[in-house]
C-alpha cells in the first residue's frame, strides 16, 4: 500500500516512455518486491527503495513510514517537493536516506 501511494502520486502510469518502462511494474499488480528500485529481505519486507534520478515529481507521502524495516530511501535526483513528512521519524532501523537535488523542505 505504502509504495503503490507514492507510485500514484508520481503518476507513473502518465509519466513519459522511458520512464514509464523503469517503472512499469509499479502498476502490474506483482509482488512489490519484484518491482523496480525496490529491494527485499528473505521475510519479503521492503528493506529498500531506490527512485534516484527518474525523473519523479510529486510530493513525498507519509505512507512510506508503514515499511518499518526500511533501511535505504534513495528519492535523490527528481523533483519531489515539499515538506519531509514527519511520519518519516517512525522509520527507525533507516540508515541511509538521500533527497538531494529536490524541492524538498
Amino acid at each position: 500500500f505504502a509504495l503503490a501511494t507514492l507510485g500514484f502520486r508520481t503518476g507513473l502510469a502518465g509519466r513519459r516512455l522511458e520512464e514509464a518502462r523503469q517503472l512499469q511494474s509499479w502498476m502490474s499488480g506483482t509482488n512489490e518486491c519484484s518491482w523496480s528500485g525496490v529491494t527485499c529481505d528473505s521475510q519479503s519486507s521492503v528493506i529498500g527503495i531506490n527512485l534516484s534520478g527518474r525523473g519523479l515529481r510529486a510530493s513525498l507521502p507519509g505512507e512510506l513510514a508503514m515499511l518499518s524495516n526500511l533501511v535505504t530511501l534513495d528519492v535523490s535526483v527528481n523533483e519531489f517537493f515539499g515538506t519531509i513528512p514527519t511520519d518519516f521519524g517512525r522509520l527507525v532501523n533507516l540508515r541511509t536516506l538521500r533527497m538531494e537535488q529536490n524541492g524538498l523542505t
